[in-house]
């Protein structure tokens, strides 16, 4: 594409340029068009342009500083990121590493515990894949149930009503059914007929416990215990690594891996 030329008004030379404005306002002053100011007037549009001045000078300020906050030399970027958005990642990363409080860690295993039992449905018959499966959804459940027993439970039960004590009575028979399932299945093989059957019903007894306790239990506790819950969960994960250590090495091994 062939370039413009340079023609107009705005590439003529400074000294042309103010000949041409002054023959225009004497057109217009000869013609009557033009404005005549009084000298309030005249005062009023010079405070105008004073202001209008300044704020172009404030916004070009502006312009300059950010400028020199994103400059590479200035030694603001890191990686192709600046120090604002660094700072935003420094506290999403921190808040990350923060320990769970003791009700979003048990939503947490009941996620996990959710997704092994959805991985099994998928194993499509592979007789090893579903028995490590079961040996790890048996674990997790193990681990959990130790959790609430020994620290959560206990906590809800002195800081709640009667209604809630109910509650972590029905939390516990639930327990000792999971608990025979998990027993039952340790006695079978995956060629088994029963086996299929066994971590079906495994499934069905904690999804109840699981929506009972989430509807329930926990939302009570956090209304109840409030701050105590972050002690609590700080308690159980350091409990839960213990439990972790003391699994079998298979065990431990496939811990490694789901995390992974």
């Amino acid at each position: 594409m062939a370039s413009k030329s340079k023609r107009g008004f705005a590439f003529m030379d400074a000294e042309k340029q103010r000949w041409i404005a002054s023959k225009g306002g004497q057109a217009a002053h000869a013609k009557g068009t033009a404005h005549e100011f009084t000298p309030e007037e005249a005062r009023e549009a010079g405070r105008k342009g004073g202001e209008a001045v300044s704020r172009n000078r404030e916004h070009m300020a502006e312009i300059g500083r950010k400028g020199g906050m994103n400059s590479t030399g200035g030694g603001q970027y890191k990686n192709g990121k600046n120090s604002q958005t660094q700072q935003h990642e420094g506290v999403r990363v921190q808040h990350e590493g923060t320990s769970q409080s003791a009700t979003e860690m048990l939503r947490a295993d009941h996620d996990k515990v959710d997704d092994l039992f959805q991985r099994y449905e998928m194993a499509n018959g592979e007789a090893r894949e579903k028995q490590a499966l079961v040996e790890k959804i048996c674990m997790e459940l193990d681990v959990h149930a130790k959790l609430e027993e020994e620290i959560f439970y206990p906590a809800v039960r002195a800081k709640t009503d009667e209604e809630g004590k109910e509650r972590v009575a029905e939390g516990l028979k639930e327990h000792r059914r999971v608990k025979d399932l998990i027993g039952q299945l340790q006695g079978l093989s995956p060629e088994q007929a029963d086996y299929d059957h066994t971590v079906q019903q495994l499934k069905e007894c904690v999804t109840h416990h699981v929506e009972e306790e989430e509807s329930e239990m926990l939302p009570q506790a956090e209304e109840q215990l409030g701050g105590e819950l972050e002690r609590l969960g700080m308690k159980m994960q350091q409990r839960k690594q213990q439990l972790l250590g003391s699994a079998p090495a298979g065990l431990q091994n496939q811990q490694a891996r789901g995390a992974a």
